[in-house]
């Protein structure tokens, strides 16, 4: 009984050729967000110019996962002084208790479209525009 052995041509040795590398965000455009998320009966207030890759780390690193209940654009340093403003509810690092306050000025200050927005402009690989 004679073997066939079927095989593929070969591949001739081409150069190598690198990925074009990852476009930078210029800061100037994306400020990012300060986001609410719910996990486990607190809240965290944070900040991220990648709110996706955030929510995603936050809802894998919590046993419960994370809900994200909102966003701001905004700096860093937006998000320090709404820590100020809630330190009475800080529990610990950047989470805070829930409480009806906390939850009135989500509701008062945060678009429900702003972070469905962000997170597919984000996939898509667009930035946020000043």
């Amino acid at each position: 009984m004679t073997k066939i052995h079927i095989t593929q041509p070969r591949k001739r040795n081409a150069p190598y050729v690198p990925p074009a590398p990852r476009a930078k965000v210029d800061p100037k455009h994306a400020v990012g967000w300060v986001y609410f998320a719910e996990a486990g009966g607190m809240i965290k207030i944070g900040h991220s110019r990648r709110l996706a890759k955030r929510m995603q780390v936050l809802r894998s690193s919590n046993p419960a996962g994370a809900k994200l209940l909102g966003v701001i654009p905004a700096d860093s340093s937006s998000e320090g002084g709404i820590h100020e403003r809630f330190q009475h509810l800080r529990q610990n690092g950047e989470w805070f208790s829930d409480a009806p306050d906390l939850r009135e000025f989500i509701a008062k200050n945060c678009d429900p479209l702003q972070a469905r927005i962000a997170i597919t402009r984000e996939w898509a690989g667009v930035t946020r525009a000043q």
